[in-house]
């Protein structure tokens, strides 16, 4: 991604105004998932100039209105995060209608048709549709594909590609000297984009200290499996809670992507790999792999002359599908701060600043999933409640909310992330509500007319997800 978009936009109308050249190490595995997105995917195209369903088939891809959410508060409950929400008079004032009401409608109800269109199956579009005018939704896709899609369009614009593997990195008072590789080689740049995932290999010789989030976020292992099946995919992740983690569920156009994200402190791997063949009935011989992650981000992610992106910057667990995006988003930035006139610490800095903003609020975003839930049928779930659980950040919002609604002034970032009405999907679909209020009022609402009619209006209008993907030619089956 770094390499692919870094050279579209630098390397414009013809004019190479950068050398870029990518070091691929054969000694390397890929981690292999990924596979949910959020809507700024769509942004990521469009700075790639690639067609949606060129995508579409080069990566297996799907569509994805949101998240659902099942047994999150407790056991038999289920709430959505969707991607779009009507802006209204109506709307605006959901939370207090909610709040003052018996709950028996679920708020996503009330500002969204997004949750019905995608339980019923639709596409956000027609085929052919202009995305940035039909709505917010974003993608499933096959990490490889993606991945092995973006070196082939990057290679063929002169992206520089060497296979081989660093074996010492050399730094002085600018930060990065030169990369010794295993071939001999001897390599220097003006700047170094550190891709090395979690071995930070680059920015950790520069001296970056990693915050750990254990503490807020206790899992930390993963085991995925990748399931054939030739039903029509769900416009939409599901995110399963169970025992010590939670399960996802991912569609693509030819298998479905599961995964268990569980804590190693509460589950064992083999444990956690038997119980995610027991959600996936019949998946006794389809092979499983087991992940090990670490939450937390560098101090600083650009030191001197090497700029970290993706896992070597951080990681927020997998809930609401933020890795890519956080990767992308610092592209978006390391363009916005690019040293085109030599180096200026003035632009590092403020890169470190909105880069690290940005990971610490998807933090918080992700923490409150855990400690609004009511279930304690576990120890891992005794222990993500915990009153200690909560972010600094996290305990000051709910104090706050505790007298008022939550409001655009709680958030003033320009590039904020998670709003307050991400937050409303959160907080109102786990049914937290102020202390005050000890019993639900007895009152119903329903969802306000323009979601009704929006509704009604999608269900006439949009075709089915297996339609959409119908029109795009088939991808070739996976290998075995």
């Amino acid at each position: 991604m770094a390499a692919a978009r870094l050279d579209a936009a630098l390397n414009r109308d013809g004019r190479q105004a950068v050398e870029i050249s990518l070091i691929d190490s054969p000694d390397t595995g890929r981690i292999g998932v990924g596979e949910a997105t959020i809507p700024s995917i769509l942004r990521t195209l469009r700075g790639l100039d690639l067609a949606e369903d060129e995508f579409l088939r080069a990566c297996d891809a799907t569509y994805k209105l949101g998240i659902r959410f099942d047994d999150w508060s407790r056991v038999g409950a289920r709430y959505w995060h969707p991607f779009h929400r009507l802006q209204s008079a109506a709307t605006q004032q959901a939370g207090h209608d909610w709040l003052t009401s018996d709950g028996s409608v679920p708020f996503a109800d009330l500002v969204s048709p997004q949750p019905r269109l995608a339980a019923a199956g639709r596409a956000p579009h027609l085929p052919g549709g202009i995305p940035e005018r039909t709505g917010h939704y974003a993608f499933h896709l096959d990490a490889e594909r993606f991945a092995d899609f973006l070196a082939e369009r990057a290679q063929a614009r002169g992206v520089r590609f060497i296979t081989d593997t660093v074996v010492a990195v050399e730094v002085d008072q600018r930060g990065i000297h030169a990369l010794r590789t295993a071939s001999g080689e001897i390599l220097h740049a003006d700047l170094f984009v550190d891709c090395t995932g979690f071995r930070r290999l680059l920015i950790g010789a520069c001296g970056a200290v990693h915050q750990d989030w254990s503490n807020w976020l206790l899992c930390d292992s993963a085991v995925t499996m990748r399931v054939p099946d030739a039903t029509p995919p769900r416009p939409f992740t599901t995110a399963t809670a169970v025992e010590a983690g939670w399960i996802w569920d991912i569609g693509l156009q030819k298998r479905r992507g599961r995964g268990y994200v569980y804590s190693s402190a509460f589950l064992g791997k083999d444990a956690a790999a038997e119980a995610l063949r027991r959600a996936e009935p019949g998946s006794g011989d389809f092979p499983v792999r087991h992940l090990r992650f670490e939450v937390g981000r560098v101090d600083r992610p650009w030191m001197g002359n090497c700029v970290a992106i993706g896992l070597s910057a951080g990681f927020v667990e997998p809930l609401e599908s933020t890795g890519l995006h956080l990767a992308d988003f610092a592209i978006e930035m390391l363009l916005e701060f690019f040293p085109h006139g030599g180096p200026n610490p003035a632009l590092s800095r403020r890169f470190n600043e909105i880069v690290g903003q940005t990971f610490d609020e998807t933090l918080d975003f992700v923490n409150l999933h855990y400690v609004l839930s009511q279930r304690r049928d576990s120890e891992f779930w005794r222990a993500a409640t915990a009153a200690g659980r909560l972010t600094p950040r996290v305990r000051d919002l709910l104090q706050r909310w505790e007298g008022k609604p939550p409001t655009a002034l709680d958030f003033t970032s320009a590039t904020q992330l998670w709003s307050h009405q991400n937050y409303e999907f959160i907080l109102f679909g786990m049914g937290w509500r102020p202390k005050v209020m000890s019993e639900p009022p007895a009152r119903q609402v329903r969802p306000p007319e323009d979601v009704e009619a929006a509704l009604a209006q999608g269900l006439a209008s949009l075709p089915s997800h297996e339609e959409v993907l119908a029109a795009v030619a088939p991808v070739s089956p996976l290998p075995g």
